[in-house]
């Protein structure tokens, strides 16, 4: 068995869309998902983009200029717009874009639990008893004819989704309840407890083999996807060779009946014997792990998928591909003549893939044409204090140009986040007809001159602003020092509160010298020279004093090297002239 191909260079993979999110009920561990590959491909400087769901992938590809992307790693998950079920699958390969995972009829297959277990049942698989559940029929008489415990799951979910196992009677009105929450019919199976492993199968080749060891009592939803106790062991099976090498076991599967079909489970019992539970088109376990990119010293190197080969060719021992079905038939013995070049091609095959991807593209076109219609309605959210939803509407209407599956959501975003009082807008489709916009509103933490606005983060976001509140903190400088003078503000004021002291505003004026305003009307001088080692000193000398005299004193000037000096108004007994011989530093 070959070892997996390493490229070098990240540029091959060229641009690569992570697919994620989606509409299925599997979307939140989609978007989970969709975050580590992102991570763990950006680590190995791979050009990355994260896509969010089918429609938006077909806009990036059919963009003007030939497609925004050369491959797809498609991290969705379930069906029905997760990207599990073959439409998407179909439609790449029509646009004849490389992508990850199986292909078109593994992933409609492996989808629909019942099937599958029918195609593993007709190649002599053991699997376990199942009874195939339409809505309506009798739960209890078909878990009494299979004998409990059993399982209750939807048919043609995830395999963590709405499964319920049931080891009494009085269990099976909550687990049918539960999986009818979904479309489809119910798959009812024998339970086999046991210990549990998964097998990937990349083209011929098996990969190691991985037991999982949930820390509940079973490998549910939240084993999977939530818990961080979860183990998983490689190798699993084959122990003899030690816990956290996972190298390729040294023999290959010559499987034309599951390459197909992507990873597979298995329950092994007590006695030995391995049986097939269920085929999962993508398996769940993508979270990152420590080791999990390979733990080669050489951080540019990338192990090759089969993202980056034609969908026809397949490893051979030995390392060269094997080419399937179009390559030549093997040439005839010397005695004969060699036969024409047209009488060597396997007709059949031509004819057949021809017919598939034919049908493909027509799938393809119909989908993007039935995805792509008018924008008719604008769903707004946010609390709209300050922003009124007419203004939203308007800033969508005049960009909001194409159908739902071709408009560009990014443009509306900068659209909108450029009203005043938006600090920041998240824009989808609704399907069938309809755009979502949430916005969230600017919060003001202080003024800005004589009428603009800082945000918390020392932002100015509006210049002009028609209302500007009195109470807020008056901070002034020059234009372009905002998030410098705003970072002194807040590193001063919760210490000088602390103190007893409120701070009012910060002044920094055309020469570059500072001067804090406390309340009451009180000025603290910091000058252009050792700002922060006045402000120090302030702080830890002169406060405690100012606090308690704040309405005698005018000004505290901390521009002296060895000391400072006060200012006391009329009502102070402390009022003196002015000292002519100290002068203050910058």
């Amino acid at each position: 068995m070959t070892s997996p191909l390493l490229i070098q260079d990240p540029a091959r993979f060229g641009r690569v869309a992570v697919l994620l999110g989606g509409t299925s009920s599997e979307r939140e561990v989609s978007l989970d998902s969709g975050r580590n590959v992102l991570a763990a491909l950006q680590r190995r400087g791979v050009d990355v983009t994260a896509v969010d769901g089918i429609p938006a992938l077909v806009a990036a590809l059919n963009a003007p200029g030939g497609g925004k992307f050369d491959r797809v790693f498609n991290i969705l998950h379930g069906n029905r717009g997760g990207g599990e079920d073959g439409v998407l699958q179909g439609l790449l390969d029509a646009l004849g874009v490389p992508y990850t995972g199986s292909g078109v009829l593994g992933s409609a297959l492996a989808m629909d639990k019942i099937r599958t277990k029918q195609v593993w049942l007709a190649l002599g698989l053991p699997t376990p008893a199942y009874v195939n559940l339409q809505r309506g029929e009798d739960v209890v008489a078909a878990a009494r004819k299979l004998g409990l415990p059993v399982i209750v799951k939807p048919a043609c979910e995830g395999s963590s989704v709405g499964i319920t196992r049931c080891f009494k009677d009085a269990d099976l009105v909550a687990a049918v309840e539960l999986a009818a929450r979904y479309e489809g019919s119910l798959l009812v199976e024998q339970l086999i407890q046991g210990e549990e492993y998964t097998v990937g199968v990349l083209g011929l080749e098996a990969l190691p083999s991985i037991r999982i060891v949930p820390a509940g009592e079973y490998y549910d939803y939240h084993a999977k996807y939530v818990a961080e106790d979860t183990q998983y062991l490689c190798p699993g099976h084959d122990r003899g060779r030690g816990a956290g090498t996972c190298e390729p076991y040294p023999r290959g599967i010559f499987c034309g009946r599951l390459q197909r079909l992507g990873p597979s489970r298995f329950h092994a019992r007590p006695c030995g014997q391995a049986v097939v539970a269920r085929s999962e088109h993508g398996a769940g376990h993508d979270q990152s792990f420590a080791g999990a990119e390979g733990g080669t010293p050489a951080r540019d190197r990338i192990r090759r998928t089969r993202l980056a080969g034609p969908r026809n060719e397949l490893p051979r021992p030995g390392g060269t591909p094997m080419k399937l079905p179009f390559g030549r038939k093997q040439r005839r013995q010397a005695t004969r003549p060699e036969p024409k070049w047209w009488e060597s091609l396997d007709w059949s095959a031509i004819g057949t893939t021809a017919a598939i991807v034919a049908g493909c593209a027509v799938v393809a076109l119909l989908l993007i044409f039935a995805l792509d219609r008018p924008v008719r309605r604008v769903l707004l959210e946010g609390t709209f204090q300050r922003v009124s939803p007419p203004e939203i509407e308007s800033a969508v209407a005049q960009v909001a140009q194409g159908g739902l599956a071709s408009v560009d959501l990014e443009r509306i975003r900068k659209r909108v986040e450029s009203t005043d009082w938006v600090d920041s807008a998240v824009v989808t489709r609704v399907w069938p007809d309809a755009i979502r916009v949430v916005v969230n509103e600017e919060v003001a933490a202080a003024r800005w001159n004589d009428a603009g606005l800082l945000n918390a983060r020392g932002e100015l976001f509006i210049r002009n602003a028609r209302y500007v509140p009195p109470e807020l903190p008056l901070l002034e400088g020059p234009e372009g020092s905002e998030s410098q003078v705003a970072q002194l503000y807040i590193d001063a004021q919760g210490r000088l509160l602390e103190s007893g002291l409120r701070l009012t505003g910060v002044r920094l004026d055309d020469r570059g010298a500072w001067e804090l305003e406390l309340a009451d009307g009180l000025q603290v001088r910091l000058g252009r020279q050792d700002v922060k080692n006045r402000l120090e000193r302030f702080i830890r000398l002169a406060s405690p004093t100012v606090a308690k005299r704040v309405a005698e004193i005018n000004y505290v000037d901390m521009r002296y090297t060895n000391g400072f000096s006060v200012g006391w108004n009329a009502r102070s007994a402390l009022a003196v002239a002015p000292q002519q011989d100290a002068t203050p530093d910058a």
